[in-house]
């Protein structure tokens, strides 16, 4: 092959590598982030729970949904390895007395479910004091995800008192909500 030609193929690939890589970049990458404004208590110790998001603070168009028909549950629509993190206030609320000799208090633990199941080395647990009333907590995974895949957040607590903890706004603090996660897709 002459120079020129060369030059023209060589630069042609070019073009089209750069082209393929700026529509690559162009679209919104596939994220949400969601929370849970109000306090989930347990209805049952030592049961499955699933966080019911209230909020979505942040999403693009397509490739991580939430509904709030189905307000527990997040669909992938975009197959990749994905970043998951939830962070909250494990404890008691604030209107919970602990009657005479009632629970001194217990654990909370969250987790990642996939598609229905618990997802392996994703929990996080804390014992709460009732004195203490709240702890934080949190759980992070990177996972690979299909699109229709389900993902959801699983807590549960050994005392019927105990959840997850929302604080109302105050004049010294935005309102906190009980959970928060946030989800990217990273490849």
């Amino acid at each position: 092959m002459d120079k020129s030609k060369f030059s023209r193929l060589f630069g042609l690939i070019t073009i089209v590598i750069v082209v393929f890589c700026a529509n690559a970049y162009a679209t919104d990458p596939a994220y949400i982030q969601l929370s849970s404004n109000t306090s989930q208590i347990v209805s049952k110790a030592k049961t499955t729970q699933i966080v019911n998001w209230d909020s979505q603070d942040s999403s693009p168009t397509a490739g991580v949904i939430w509904s709030k028909d189905s307000p527990g549950k997040i669909i992938v629509e975009e197959t990749g390895v994905y970043f998951m993190m939830a962070s909250g206030q494990g404890g008691i609320p604030e209107s919970t007395k602990n009657p005479k000799g009632g629970p001194k208090g217990g654990d909370v633990s969250i987790w990642f479910e996939l598609n229905g199941k618990p997802v392996a080395a994703s929990a996080n647990s804390q014992f709460i004091f009732v004195v203490a009333k709240t702890k934080g907590l949190a759980t992070q995974m990177i996972l690979s995800l299909k699109k229709g895949d389900t993902l959801a957040v699983g807590y549960t607590a050994s005392e019927e008192s105990l959840g997850l903890i929302a604080f109302p706004q105050a004049s010294y603090r935005p309102l906190t909500p009980s959970i928060s996660l946030s989800m990217f897709k990273i490849d």
